[in-house]
């Protein structure tokens, strides 16, 4: 008995040669003007301006046909031959973009030919192999793969999480510990803050204070501490000076 063939067939060619260093460095740079040309055939916005009395959005003709062939399959049983190219070609150049900025070909996405981007699926046959009401009811029985999709994105989400800065320090689980640093060299009876320059930190080092809106009570016959030369911005409220 034949094995049933999976109705799409993608794959992506292996780059078994040197690649090139200079676009691979620069590549976010050298894909904006194919990006450009993908957002103006996939209706993608492009920017939106408003006014006080108007709004105005730029944005791209075309992308990937569906409330069309849904309601020729359900009231007529067809599914045009255009239009059905139209998707997969759109697919196939939106996939080759893809593969060109996520490094695994250092060739220029091209328009028309497929280079080392393989998609393919096979055109149905309206009346026989699609089921008119299906449509209708098709996204649902999609859920299961949704939720499987959104762990997936959330595993690699934190397998790429590294340092992450915190309102008072910096934590390597993106989260903010008990006591920051300052914290613990100055005690936790003050709310902390950070400096905006430099300048001001060596200040406050120098005299002994920590650069902070809320400092505890001077006591008496103390001297105050020197001003910082530049503000010090709190974690929560407005800006000190």
């Amino acid at each position: 008995m034949q094995q049933a063939t999976y109705p799409v067939q993608f794959s992506v060619d292996y780059p078994d040669r040197p690649l090139n260093r200079l676009t691979t460095a620069f590549r976010i740079f050298v894909a904006i003007p194919i990006l450009i040309v993908l957002g103006s055939v996939s209706g993608s916005e492009w920017a939106r301006f408003s006014t006080h009395r108007s709004t105005i959005a730029i944005s791209g003709a075309g992308g990937v046909l569906f409330f069309g062939p849904l309601l020729m399959i359900l009231f007529r049983q067809k599914y045009p031959r255009w239009w059905f190219d139209w998707n997969l070609e759109l697919q196939r150049f939106s996939n080759r973009v893809g593969i060109y900025l996520a490094l695994m070909d250092d060739r220029y996405p091209a328009t028309d030919q497929a280079q080392a981007v393989h998609l393919d699926y096979v055109y149905p046959d309206a009346t026989r192999d699609l089921n008119r009401w299906l449509p209708l009811v098709k996204w649902l029985l999609a859920i299961p793969h949704y939720i499987v999709l959104f762990f997936l994105w959330k595993a690699s989400s934190a397998g790429r999480t590294g340092w992450s800065r915190t309102p008072s320090c910096w934590s390597p689980t993106g989260t903010r510990p008990s006591r920051s640093p300052r914290e613990a060299a100055y005690g936790s009876g003050v709310t902390p803050a950070i400096a905006s320059c430099p300048a001001a930190r060596r200040s406050a080092v120098a005299a002994g204070t920590p650069p902070l809106r809320d400092r505890p009570a001077q006591p008496e016959g103390g001297s105050a501490a020197p001003r910082s030369r530049c503000s010090a911005v709190p974690t929560g409220g407005r800006t000190s000076r």
